[in-house]
């Protein structure tokens, strides 16, 4: 999954036919990451953040050096929202697992 993520952001750009839709992607795809990964994985959930929002970081950097590539603040926002997420949804799940009601 990691390795079709950064193959997916590093391929040269991809016209799509929604405007906007790409942020959707970009979101769906760490949102996704982070579910596989934090969910679970028995490794500090700050640890598994910390290394995703450095991949996230790191692939949009890295599509300054890309000619067909452009790095954008919205694509980081959009991959930060889908860890932020992730981990929303597993905290949460986490939660009502321990606070089960009583019959």
């Amino acid at each position: 999954m990691l390795g079709t993520l950064t193959i997916a952001m590093l391929y040269p750009h991809i016209s799509l036919p929604i405007a906007g839709i790409d942020k959707l992607a970009h979101w769906s795809a760490f949102f996704l990451l982070g579910l596989a990964l934090l969910g679970p994985l028995a490794f500090p959930k700050t640890e598994i953040i910390l290394v995703l929002l450095v991949l996230s970081f790191g692939l949009e950097g890295a599509q300054t050096f890309i000619a067909e590539r452009q790095a954008g603040i919205a694509d980081l926002v959009a991959n930060l929202l889908g860890v932020c997420c992730a981990f929303s949804l597993v905290q949460l799940a986490t939660l009502m697992q321990r606070v089960k009601p009583s019959k």
